[in-house]
């Protein structure tokens, strides 16, 4: 299993001190905004709903930490191409690999998650644990114990835990957008080849790398992207999407 923490991220950039990944607030943002590209707009206009003034701002602020809404960050900008072809379960998907860029608790807590065999528990303590472990004495008891709480939320969210009193895991099923994505990721962040596979946008998908190149196969008919396999060798190239969303040049 790769490491999920980017060396550029440091835990100081965590929202889930305060917060999950929000995926109810992201989607009313996205479905609001996608097609016109206005997400500040919408933050503005508080279509996420919430009732106070400092409640929206602190909202908007986290949002935009964790998924930015920037076109010029060519993560997001995919992101937003995606998000208004794809099922809800992809969404979700695309979501956790967009925080798990950008969120390093989130990411830190990727192992547990994809390592727990599916119908097995993973509960709130062992999420604890894990921070506990990472980062001793760094929150107070009830501190740790609430982002422990709230990164069970996020996977929940996402897909990949069920259950209110018994939280267990459980595969969500990605479809092409989901898989595209996770491959142009890594494809953004500088891997190739082999390595796509094995990274962590790839790997936090859950699914066995042959069904993976199945997925991948099929995104390529449906000119997602280029994907050849022949012996040791693997290709993976996006040359429609680098084109069509203007990717060239862009922060990743």
């Amino acid at each position: 299993m790769p490491a999920f923490v980017s060396k550029q991220l440091s835990t100081t950039t965590t929202i889930h001190t305060s917060r999950t990944i929000m995926f109810a607030e992201l989607a009313r943002v996205m479905n609001y905004a996608a097609g016109s590209g206005t997400f500040h707009d919408s933050l503005s206009e508080n279509v996420v709903g919430k009732r106070t003034k400092s409640n929206l701002d602190k909202t908007n602020i986290l949002l935009q930490k964790l998924y930015t809404f920037n076109p010029q960050y060519a993560p997001f900008r995919a992101f937003a191409y995606f998000w208004p072809l794809a099922s809800e379960t992809d969404q979700r998907i695309m979501a956790l690999l967009l925080a798990l860029t950008r969120e390093p608790l989130l990411a830190e807590s990727a192992d547990l998650v994809l390592n727990t065999r599916l119908g097995e528990s993973a509960t709130v303590e062992q999420f604890l644990e894990g921070l506990e472990h990472r980062h001793p004495d760094r929150y107070s008891k009830g501190s740790a114990h609430a982002i422990a709480q709230r990164l069970a939320s996020s996977w929940k969210q996402a897909g990949y835990l069920e259950g209110k009193v018994k939280t267990r895991r459980v595969q969500p099923q990605p479809q092409l957008y989901a898989v595209t994505y996770a491959l142009l990721l890594a494809y953004l962040h500088g891997e190739r080849g082999e390595f796509i596979l094995r990274s962590k946008w790839v790997q936090a998908l859950g699914l066995p790398e042959a069904e993976v190149r199945k997925l991948a196969a099929e995104a390529a008919l449906h000119n997602l992207l280029q994907y050849q396999a022949a012996a040791a060798v693997t290709v993976f190239a996006f040359p429609q999407l680098y084109k069509l969303l203007d990717l060239h040049g862009l922060e990743s």
